[in-house]
């Protein structure tokens, strides 16, 4: 716990006894906080590095923590540097948690974030695409709350995915905890982290989804670098004027993930109602493709006495793909039973967003025609 403020000197008051009784309340405050004050310059350590009895003073005697890096980058919910442990169940937190701590330089290390195993829906690993990330940041790690699914952290402030990123190296003096004891030299910080979090989540029947050894031949998931359109009464409405920056979209086995500054949704195929796929035609020639997915607004049901339509759904609108995916897209939504309309809408110029049409349905044989091009 954070050490107490000092008590300010009380006013002068009437009577003798209650300002002689306030004078000894106050003297045993002071003495027990600058006490408190004391213990915890001594726990913080001169250089800034995280010392483990300061980290693990909420609740120590009642968990332990399996894995704990210093000072990761962080994206959110907070931005900056902190402190990541994997800790065990405890009173607070009977399936377990993840702990963060910080930021650096911060007076105190006591927790300022802290995740329940039983409110985790997803844990996925990957490689850092950026160029100049390098061995520091080789791997982006994203942990999604059952909360933050979907397009809950479009509507809601605080349901946001954690978000960090993991350095390429081994376990040094500097990793602590259980797991870290004993282990060889060789053994790397994103195996020990996976090992920690895996033990966690096997009580519910999870585990990470590691892709940070995935290749663009090796492993079936596909990426499609597009825009996202502003999404109506929502939080990315009034974060972005006009489209969002150029960003990635990503089609993995059990969820599609789309990555910007402004927001990161994770949206199990489970909570996809519809994949609308358009096809853009210009002088009788197939230029560009659309995607638009359906998904329910978090709280609504996605079943209705009154049929689907009378269902709240959010409307995410993609655009600027390429349409050699078009197969890609097509073959996702039908393995996992997907509902999928195909569209067309024509152009008079595609480039400037001068249609000629809106949505059309496909006429017939343009399916076979369309999917038998495109690889």
């Amino acid at each position: 716990m954070p050490p107490a403020k000092k008590s300010r000197a009380l006013q002068a008051g009437s009577g003798n006894s209650s300002r002689a009784k306030r004078k000894r309340v106050d003297a045993d405050n002071t003495a027990t906080n600058d006490s408190e004050n004391d213990q915890t310059h001594k726990q913080l350590r001169r250089d800034d590095s995280p010392d483990l009895g300061a980290l693990s003073t909420d609740a120590a005697s009642s968990h332990e923590v399996l894995f704990g890096i210093p000072w990761l980058p962080f994206q959110s919910p907070f931005e900056g540097d902190m402190c990541l442990e994997v800790v065990t169940p405890s009173t607070k937190y009977e399936k377990g948690c993840i702990r963060l701590h910080g930021p650096r330089g911060h007076w105190n290390m006591d927790a300022t974030f802290s995740l329940s195993f039983a409110s985790i829906e997803n844990i996925i690993f990957m490689r850092n695409r950026k160029l100049s990330a390098g061995k520091k940041n080789a791997y982006e790690v994203l942990v999604v709350p059952t909360s933050a699914t979907g397009v809950a952290p479009l509507s809601q402030k605080h349901a946001q995915p954690i978000a960090f990123v993991l350095p390429d190296r081994k376990i040094d003096a500097q990793d602590y905890g259980s797991m870290a004891t004993g282990v060889s030299k060789n053994t790397s910080v994103i195996s020990l982290l996976k090992n920690a979090l895996n033990e966690r989540l096997a009580e519910f029947n999870k585990t990470v989804t590691d892709l940070s050894q995935e290749d663009n031949t090796s492993n079936p998931i596909f990426r499609i670098e597009t825009t996202l359109n502003p999404v109506s009464a929502t939080n990315l409405e009034k974060k972005t004027k006009g489209y969002s920056p150029l960003r990635l979209l990503q089609f993995l086995g059990g969820e599609v993930l789309f990555r910007a500054k402004a927001v990161t949704l994770c949206i199990p195929t489970q909570q996809l109602y519809e994949i609308r796929l358009i096809l853009a035609s210009e002088k009788n020639k197939t230029v560009g493709a659309s995607l638009v997915l359906s998904v329910p607004h978090p709280l609504e049901e996605t079943a209705s006495p009154n049929g689907p339509d009378s269902c709240k759904y959010a409307l995410l609108a993609f655009y600027g793909l390429s349409v050699t995916l078009a197969k890609s897209i097509y073959r996702f939504a039908e393995e996992r039973n997907i509902k999928l309309e195909l569209n067309q809408q024509h152009f008079y110029d595609y480039a400037a967003n001068r249609p000629v049409t809106g949505w059309c349905p496909f006429p017939p044989g343009l399916k076979e025609k369309i999917f038998a091009k495109t690889g």
